[in-house]
């Protein structure tokens, strides 16, 4: 449902290797659960499907498209599949933590506060190439120009008002040792705890870079990739993920507020449903891992999802109650 550019572990003690399920696209990986979250809605729609004539209302499975991206849960808002819900609950294994440390394997996060807003930015710097002993004063050196502009980028002062991050997670340049670079390409990634501290970031991004283009006499091509807005849960959605935890065997340790840190687009999801009147949560669920989120050996624990299920329709059950 959901991948990343990775690819997958062939060491003989990967798991999914062993036993049939490792990546048959190469160059691409679950190399975060998603495949688990889809066959956790698949068993619910198991679950609920033999029940259809006690239920009321409607109920709606979302199967998240392109979170790696950021941009699938934005198509799903925009066509309107979340404009007649009330009540909205995501779920990601292991994703959220407690004080700083991860969530134990039979633990239960009931919401979380703190989505991050997320945004890409790829950036081309265009000079132009010359020797740099024949005539070094003729290069435009496109190479300098995205080196100033990532460690402008990387000395951004914190914001106030909450986290405040950019990273430069790629940096290309140049062709050969005795040429003055003509190009470079960039990727960076911004995160903002609110709306007002990712404007700010974004601002001071977007500052660095024209101005180490303007340095360098360099042309500079923006290019976004995508966005994911920031978000928080409701009390008393997640108040509702307490009481049907609690009848849950699997889980031990249940925690009303985790911390997400980091971003998913559930939030934009999440944020259209509050929008319109009704209420939300993004749980965590707690998972051994294999390998860490987005490493090549990642893998879970799968004795997590037959609960997660149960936990789902417990939560289904629970609202039928509060609508009837």
């Amino acid at each position: 449902m959901d991948a990343l550019t990775i690819t997958e572990s062939r060491d003989p003690g990967h798991f999914p290797l062993r036993e049939g399920f490792r990546s048959v696209n190469e160059g691409y990986c679950h190399a975060c659960g998603h495949d688990g979250h889809t066959a956790t809605g698949l068993g619910l729609a198991e679950v609920l499907l033999p029940r259809a004539g006690n239920l009321s209302g409607k109920i709606k499975l979302i199967f998240q498209p392109g979170e790696e991206g950021g941009c699938g849960a934005k198509g799903i808002v925009e066509a309107g599949v979340l404009d007649d819900v009330d009540y909205f609950f995501a779920i990601h294994v292991g994703l959220t933590k407690l004080d700083g440390r991860p969530l134990g394997s039979h633990g239960l996060i009931c919401g979380v506060k703190d989505f991050l807003d997320s945004r890409g930015f790829n950036f081309k710097f265009t000079g132009k190439p010359a020797h740099p002993v024949g005539d070094p004063h003729v290069g435009k050196n496109a190479l300098l120009a995205a080196c100033s502009a990532a460690l402008a980028i990387h000395n951004i002062a914190p914001h106030s008002e909450g986290i405040c991050r950019a990273n430069v997670g790629v940096l290309n340049a140049g062709t050969v040792r005795n040429a003055i670079a003509s190009s470079a390409f960039m990727m960076v990634d911004i995160r903002g705890q609110n709306d007002l501290v990712a404007e700010y970031i974004q601002n001071k991004v977007l500052s660095a870079a024209k101005g180490a283009a303007l340095m360098y006499e360099n042309e500079l091509e923006i290019e976004p990739t995508g966005a994911v807005i920031s978000a928080s849960a409701d009390d008393s959605a997640m108040e509702i993920v307490r009481k049907c935890a609690q009848r849950v065997d699997w889980f031990d340790e249940i925690h009303f507020e985790g911390s997400m840190g980091g971003s998913d687009d559930a939030a934009e999801m999440l944020r259209r449903v509050q929008k319109n009147g009704g209420i939300g949560s993004y749980i965590g669920l707690g998972a051994d891992f294999a390998a860490g989120f987005h490493h090549h050996a990642f893998d879970f624990d799968e004795e997590v999802m037959v609960p997660s299920i149960k936990l789902l329709a417990e939560i289904v059950g629970e609202l039928l109650k509060l609508k009837n």
